[in-house]
């Protein structure tokens, strides 16, 4: 039930994959953007003078000076990167609910008291409300700190939820977010039918995708040590993107058909493959031509051939556009001026190139990447990429590029 990305405006940058007896699950990265808002700002200065008479019937002429401004707010692009844990699961295949977090790991037990109390009345609340409607359904748990805490109050299935959440995963789960031994009640948790989605703080801030050049250095001991670090902060962050899932003991009795029997795919590699290595071109290969912003890389069609896939990739920025509004603005001496502010317009722009895309069977690790010297072909994670599309060369080349590799020319 986990579809490919086919969202515009995000692209895949880095996934990992594994499994928990027989689910799978993805760790995965991605490149977004949004369209927001900006404030431009622009200022004058004017000049005026006024009459004024002093004490002794004198007349003097005095000179006035103000900075007047003015602001216009605009359409613009902004770009971020958001990492997601998703785990497929077919325990409670028709739940849905959502949680955000409560920040419950920063409350001292007399604080959780207090907030529990309250909580209870929005219970009360839901439940007065469900009973008088015909198709609101929910049924408040007799555990009001683990509703508290966990606060997935949108559930659309209270059979579905109980299943889920017995009362040894609710007594897990109010633990996991107590707990300061990791990073407590930092993360979000949807889930849609077989499909869990956790969010968390901590893993936004890290990188797991290490790169090789990371750890180089000189002396040993500071490779040793950059290693043991890193590798040490991975299993905690990862762990306890994972802990969530692994709070819910019904998740460990199902284990996932297209595990047991196994299943065809559409292509040799997956469209998140596809925009991963080609998110790994260092030398703008793919921005939209006239782009002046950052850009997103999207699998907008491929083409299963043998053992590689043809890809068409399609990148998508914006063109800025500068304009000039001339806003007025009443000034001290009594009159309307007219202030410029200048600002950009946020034109789409987008590009299409070719790209083959194959897997090598190379030994690599996850951050090990192999460039040639015209930046036309990467190897990462074991899969080849080629930029452009020759049907009579194509197989023989990219044979030839896999026999040089392993030989290490």
């Amino acid at each position: 039930g986990y579809n490919d990305n086919d969202d515009i405006n995000s692209s895949t940058v880095h996934v990992q994959s594994g499994t928990i007896k027989g689910n799978p699950f993805v760790l995965e990265r991605q490149f977004n953007t949004y369209l927001g808002t900006k404030t431009y700002y622009g200022s004058i200065v004017i000049h005026w003078t006024t009459t004024e008479t002093d004490s002794e019937g004198h007349s003097h002429i005095v000179h006035h000076t103000e900075t007047l401004t003015a602001s216009v707010t605009k359409p613009c692009p902004y770009y971020h990167y958001q990492t997601y844990m998703i785990y497929g699961n077919e325990a409670a295949p028709k739940l849905i609910f959502s949680r955000n977090s409560q920040q419950c790991s920063s409350y001292d037990d007399d604080k959780l008291e207090k907030y529990c109390k309250k909580y209870e009345n929005k219970l009360d609340k839901l439940t007065k409300k469900a009973t008088n409607s015909e198709t609101k359904n929910f049924t408040r748990l007799a555990n009001t700190k683990f509703e508290a805490c966990f606060n997935a109050l949108d559930r659309n299935d209270e059979v579905e939820f109980r299943l889920l959440f017995t009362p040894l995963a609710q007594s897990n789960m109010v633990k996991l977010l107590r707990s300061n031994e990791g990073f407590g009640d930092d993360f979000r948790f949807k889930k849609n039918k077989k499909i869990n989605i956790i969010s968390s703080s901590h893993s936004q801030n890290f990188n797991y995708c290490m790169n090789l050049s990371d750890y180089y250095h000189y002396d040993i001991r500071v490779i040793k040590q950059r290693f043991i670090s890193y590798t040490t902060t991975y299993f905690k962050c990862l762990y306890f993107d994972l802990a969530p899932l692994l709070s819910i003991p019904e998740y460990q009795q199902y284990k996932s058909l297209d595990y047991i029997y196994g299943k065809n795919y559409l292509y040799n590699t997956t469209t998140y493959e596809h925009e991963i290595i080609a998110n790994s071109y260092t030398h703008d290969e793919f921005r939209p031509k006239n782009c002046d912003t950052q850009y997103i890389i999207k699998d907008s069609g491929c083409i299963k051939d043998k053992s590689y896939d043809r890809v068409k990739i399609t990148s998508y920025g914006y063109k800025q556009i500068p304009k000039v509004d001339m806003i007025p603005v009443l000034g001290g001496d009594g009159d309307m001026h007219l202030v410029p502010v200048e600002y950009f317009i946020y034109e789409p722009v987008k590009s299409s190139y070719n790209l083959s895309v194959t897997n090598t069977n190379i030994k690599q690790s996850n951050s090990d990447t192999i460039i040639n010297k015209n930046n036309s072909i990467i190897v990462k994670r074991g899969i080849l990429s080629y930029l452009g599309i020759d049907d009579s060369t194509l197989e023989n080349d990219i044979n030839n590029i896999i026999k040089d590799i392993k030989e290490d020319k």
